[in-house]
């Protein structure tokens, strides 16, 4: 279940993920069946779990940015 692998060791010290990273790690689904139903769908269970869409600003020009989901502080 995407909980689990959120909960395990090796995620806590990840404070942003993207939504590919949950399909990928958890549901070990290939990038290519990545679809928007599939990616809402785990965009609705990181809400429940408390997780928070935000987007990361990157690059040179700093406006440039990847859409994330930031972990609730506990």
């Amino acid at each position: 279940s995407i909980a689990l692998w959120l909960a395990a060791p090796s995620r806590q010290l990840d404070r942003y993920l993207t939504i590919s990273d949950v399909l990928v790690g958890a549901v070990e689904l290939p990038v290519a069946q990545h679809d928007q139903h599939t990616q809402r769908r785990v965009g609705s269970v990181l809400m429940r779990l408390g997780w928070r869409k935000t987007e990361k600003k990157s690059g040179v020009d700093g406006k440039s940015g990847s859409r994330m989901w930031e972990r609730p502080v506990s």
